[in-house]
């Protein structure tokens, strides 16, 4: 996710809150609510780069209570830039290839 806020003010990407939600998709019925993360714009805005790089988060459903801890895990980019600031380059097919290179020296082990 990409928010490029330059002509936000300072005050209102203080407040602001990224909330991410995963879904079920059924077909016929209504879809399901997997789990959800939230995020303070402010927070990831603080963090180098101004992201949350490839990051793995927990997804909790606030919304069934017999829903209880993590009801599952995604992967994750968010970058959340401000006025003047300009983001990070990076080489998704490189990393994806030492991601998989790594993956597989740990399977072997």
């Amino acid at each position: 996710l990409y928010f490029n806020l330059k002509n936000v003010a300072q005050k209102a990407i203080e407040e602001a809150v990224v909330e991410v939600s995963c879904y079920d998709f059924d077909t016929f019925t209504a879809h399901d609510l997997i789990g959800l993360a939230t995020f303070d714009a402010r927070a990831v805005h603080a963090m180098p780069d101004h992201e949350y790089y490839r990051q793995w988060v927990g997804l909790v459903d606030t919304t069934t209570a017999s829903d209880e801890g993590y009801q599952g895990f995604l992967k994750l980019s968010i970058t959340v830039l401000g006025p003047g600031d300009t983001q990070k380059f990076h080489d998704v097919e490189k990393e994806y290839q030492e991601e998989a290179a790594r993956e597989e020296t740990e399977d072997a082990l």
